[in-house]
């Protein structure tokens, strides 16, 4: 089961250790724990903030952290799109995921061009805690 979410983290997503992961849910989500010790499994940081955000507090903790990979709730996606994003200067930002709900294409390339960054959003049941169907922007 380690080498399975090792292979996933560090293969899959691309985590390696001088990452710093944000995982935005909320701490009775099992994927926060999941994130966490994949994290860990592969010597990456882990950058804990465990209040309801909105779209416009989360760009602000990406320009104040040095965060290198998000795993945010779709709606922080769909919502900060709204906002002036060139505005914001993520410095240390490269990977963003995201899962529980669809971001449509719009979303998602809204976010890429104001960005430069894909959203990746993956599918897996919760309770399995895996990784299984990534949708990228090359499979549309």
């Amino acid at each position: 089961c380690l080498l399975i979410r090792w292979l996933c983290f560090r293969l899959g997503m691309g985590i390696i250790e001088s990452d710093l992961v944000w995982s935005q849910s909320g701490t009775g989500w099992v994927i926060l724990l999941a994130m966490a010790m994949s994290s860990w499994s592969v010597g990456a940081g882990v950058f804990a903030h465990y209040r309801n955000l909105n779209a416009r507090e989360a760009l602000e903790i990406l320009v104040k952290f040095p965060i290198t990979f998000t795993f945010l709730l779709p709606s922080i996606y769909i919502n900060a799109v709204k906002e002036d994003l060139r505005s914001f200067h993520f410095s240390k930002l490269s990977s963003c995921m995201t899962t529980g709900e669809p971001v449509d294409k719009e979303v998602m390339l809204k976010w890429k061009e104001a960005t430069e960054i894909d959203i990746r959003s993956i599918y897996g049941q919760t309770e399995a805690v895996r990784c299984n169907i990534w949708r990228l922007p090359f499979l549309w």
